[in-house]
């Protein structure tokens, strides 16, 4: 689980893109209620029949700030970055 991994890249205006039930042999998951509870950051289902999900900061201008850090993000992730890692967990399935 990287930083960059979670860490919105420039064309994810509307924010970090992810699944409710990942269907990859791995990767990274958290919950819609973890997510929210944070106060900082949303996630919003935006297809419900493939169960997209997209997880954006809750201040519009921090949500953009977080996206210009994705460059850094592994030697100095912004604040967002870390506070998603904490929530998220890794899996493989193989």
């Amino acid at each position: 689980m990287t930083n960059t991994n979670h860490t919105p890249r420039l064309k994810d205006t509307k924010g970090l893109s992810t699944f409710l039930a990942p269907d990859e042999p791995k990767g990274w998951f958290t919950s819609i209620e973890a997510v929210n509870a944070t106060g900082v950051l949303s996630a919003e289902i935006d297809d419900p029949v493939s169960g997209h999900v997209n997880i954006r900061a809750v201040n519009t201008y921090e949500h953009k700030l977080w996206i210009e850090s994705r460059e850094n993000a592994d030697t100095n992730p912004y604040y967002l970055t870390l506070v998603l890692k904490a929530i998220t967990f890794q899996y493989d399935h193989k």
